[in-house]
C-alpha cells in the first residue's frame, strides 16, 4: 500500500490563525500603503500553500499550483505587468466610486440613520456625524458633508446605489435593528452607543483610503 500522509497535528488550525493575523496586523513601514497589503495578499497565498502542503487535501498540488499563479501576478505588478485578473472593467461613463469609499459612506449612513432612530433630530444627527475625521475623502467634488450623508442613507434606504457591498453592509444592519429587543429607552441607548462606535470604525476605514 502506498504510504498515507500524516493529518494536521492538533492546534495545526491554531497555528494557522495566528499566522494569519500576524501577517494582517504587523505593522508595515507605510510609505507605500498599496504596496504593504500586495505583500500582505502574497504572505497570506504563501501562508495557504503551506497549509494546503501539510493538509493531506487530495487536490493539494493542483492548488498550491493556483496559489502559486495568483502571487506571481501580483509580484509582477511591481515589474509593469498587469495580469488580466487585475485589469478594471472599462466602462463608457467612467468608473463609479470605489468600494473602499462606499464601504465608509455606508457606515457613517448607518451611523446617521441608527441616531435619527434614537430620536436624534436629523439636523443635530447629520452635523456630528459630518465632523467625522477624514469624511473628505468620501465627499464627491463641491459637495457637502451634511448633505451627501443624507443622500447616501436615501439611496442605500431605496435600494439605488450601485455599488453591491454596500448595499448588502445596509441590509446587515437593517436586520440588526430587527433583532433589538428591550424597552424603547434601552433601544436608544443601544443606537447611540453603535452610532459612536460605527463612528470610530468609519475613522479606520477612511485611513485606510
Amino acid at each position: 500500500m502506498p504510504p498515507q500522509e500524516t493529518p494536521p497535528e492538533a492546534g495545526y488550525e491554531k497555528t494557522f490563525l495566528d499566522d494569519l493575523l500576524q501577517i494582517l496586523l504587523e505593522p508595515r513601514d507605510g510609505n507605500n500603503p498599496a504596496h504593504d497589503d500586495r505583500l500582505r495578499l502574497i504572505a497570506i497565498l504563501e501562508l495557504l500553500s503551506r497549509y494546503l502542503d501539510g493538509s493531506g487535501a487530495d487536490a493539494k498540488i493542483a492548488a498550491i499550483d493556483k496559489l502559486a499563479l495568483l502571487s506571481l501576478a501580483l509580484w509582477d505588478l511591481d515589474s509593469g505587468v498587469t495580469h488580466p485578473m487585475f485589469k478594471a472593467k472599462k466602462l463608457k461613463h467612467g468608473a463609479p466610486d470605489n468600494t473602499a469609499i462606499w464601504r465608509s459612506r455606508t457606515i457613517l449612513a448607518v451611523a446617521f440613520d441608527y441616531l435619527m432612530k434614537a430620536s436624534v433630530p436629523s439636523r443635530v444627527a447629520s452635523k456630528k456625524i459630518s465632523k467625522t475625521l477624514g469624511i473628505k475623502k468620501l465627499l464627491s467634488k463641491g459637495a457637502k458633508a451634511e448633505t451627501s450623508l443624507i443622500n447616501w442613507r436615501e439611496t442605500l434606504r431605496n435600494g439605488v446605489v450601485a455599488n453591491e457591498l454596500a448595499r448588502e453592509h445596509w441590509t446587515q444592519f437593517q436586520k440588526k435593528l430587527d433583532g433589538l429587543t428591550g424597552s424603547p429607552s434601552d433601544k436608544q441607548k443601544f443606537l447611540k452607543a453603535e452610532a459612536e462606535r460605527l463612528i470610530a470604525v468609519a475613522v479606520e476605514t477612511i485611513g485606510e483610503i
